[in-house]
C-alpha cells in the first residue's frame, strides 16, 4: 500500500510539472505572437492581431498536445519508446498548424493577407525548441533510473 501512495505522489508531482511547462510554453508563445502581431500591424492593420492570436492558438495547442503525447507514450512503453513518441509528437506538432493553414487557404481567408503565415512560422519556431527541451527534461525526470540511455546504448552496441 505504501508503494501505491509513493507512485501516486510521484505522478502528482509529474502532472504539476507538465502543467507548469504547458503554462510556460503558452506564455512564451503569447509574448512572441503579440510582438510579431504588433510588428505586422504596422504594415497591414489591426487584422494582424487576430491572425497572430489564431496562429498562437493553433501552434500552442499543437505543441501542448505534442508535449503531453510524448510524455504519455514514453511512460506507456517499458522498452524505451523514445523514437515512436518523438515521431508521434512531431506529427502532431506539424500537422495541426499546417492543417489550419490549409483550411485558411481553402477558405481564401483575409487573415492570410494580414500576415498569418509569417506569424504561424514565428510561433512554430518559438515553440519547437521550447517544447523539445521541455519534453527532454520531462522524460529525464520521469525515468530517473536512466532507462532511456540504457536502451539506446544497448541498441547501438548490440
Amino acid at each position: 500500500m505504501l508503494i501505491c501512495y509513493g507512485e501516486v505522489f510521484g505522478l502528482v508531482v509529474v502532472v504539476k510539472k507538465i502543467f507548469k511547462y504547458l503554462l510556460m510554453l503558452n506564455v512564451c508563445l503569447a509574448l512572441a505572437s503579440l510582438l510579431g502581431s504588433a510588428w505586422a500591424a504596422r504594415a497591414v492593420g489591426s487584422e494582424a492581431y487576430l491572425a497572430g492570436a489564431i496562429a498562437m492558438a493553433s501552434v500552442g495547442v499543437a505543441a501542448s498536445l505534442a508535449l503531453l503525447l510524448s510524455f504519455l507514450q514514453s511512460r506507456q512503453s517499458s522498452t524505451g519508446g523514445g523514437v515512436s513518441s518523438v515521431l508521434l509528437a512531431m506529427f502532431v506538432r506539424m500537422g495541426l498548424p499546417m492543417g489550419v493553414l490549409l483550411v485558411m487557404q481553402g477558405l481564401h481567408s483575409p487573415l492570410l493577407e494580414a500576415g498569418f503565415m509569417g506569424l504561424l512560422v514565428l510561433n512554430y519556431l518559438v515553440a519547437l525548441p521550447l517544447e523539445t527541451l521541455m519534453s527532454l527534461k520531462l522524460l529525464r525526470e520521469s525515468n530517473p533510473k536512466g532507462s532511456i540511455t540504457k536502451v539506446s546504448g544497448r541498441a547501438v552496441s548490440g
